[in-house]
């Protein structure tokens, strides 16, 4: 395959695989209306399609996964850069929306309004971190592998074009919360939020080549949610 048609394939089958788990299959595998049920056969979709692409990609050699333990000594620093960037990345927003006289949302996302702590425990911060990431990272990042040597380079720290593609993507799928009557400011803040997640992410599954470091930072940023649902 060549490799302008593989970069297309490989960014098709993620939108695809996205549309199929997000709007088909919910309407066809019914657990009930709750958002936990949902969620729940969104992200068995996403995971289990994903696999699927990720087995057939390896067998035909067009993608390298890896998934496996994290070193206990390398956990920290991809924890840290996480929660920095976030509050960082949010600070800047608010003070954005100041500037433009914009107000700052108060709303949260769906999620986090109608599932319980132990469902937001379970469906978001373990089941979901894993199963976007098998499809952003262990899927399309790997899949965009020929992109590696195009990048940007800040330092010592280089951010490849797979990266950046895999981070956006991902960012830009959350505009789907559209559906749920979010306001504008907020769905600017999701998608730079998921935006900057999945650069970070992919950038650390990049770093160690394994997608373990992905679901870690994944998991990071979906913690502050389910400790904010803990205490109120």
């Amino acid at each position: 395959m060549k490799k302008s048609t593989h970069i297309i394939v490989s960014i098709t089958i993620y939108i695809v695989i996205d549309i199929i788990a997000i709007f088909l299959i919910p309407k066809y595998i019914d657990l009930g209306n709750e958002m936990a049920h949902r969620s729940f056969v969104t992200h068995t979709s996403i995971l289990l399609i994903s696999g699927v692409m990720i087995y057939l990609f390896q067998k035909y050699k067009l993608l390298q996964f890896n998934i496996s333990k994290i070193r206990f000594k390398q956990i920290f620093k991809p924890i840290l850069i996480t929660i920095a960037s976030l509050i960082v990345v949010n600070m800047l927003i608010n003070s954005a929306l100041h500037l433009f006289k914009i107000d700052i949302p108060k709303e949260t996302h769906i999620a986090f309004a109608k599932m319980t702590t132990l469902q937001l425990f379970l469906f978001v911060f373990i089941y979901a971190s894993i199963a976007e990431e098998m499809l952003s990272r262990g899927f399309l990042q790997n899949a965009l592998h020929p992109l590696r040597g195009i990048g940007i380079k800040i330092r010592t720290i280089k951010i490849s074009l797979p990266v950046i593609i895999s981070g956006v993507l991902f960012g830009l799928g959350h505009i789907v919360l559209i559906n749920t009557g979010a306001s504008t400011s907020f769905l600017i803040r999701i998608v730079i939020n998921t935006t900057i997640i999945g650069i970070i992410a992919g950038y650390f599954q990049e770093k160690h080549n394994n997608t373990s470091y992905a679901i870690l930072v994944h998991m990071t940023a979906n913690l502050p949610g389910v400790i904010a649902s803990f205490l109120i």
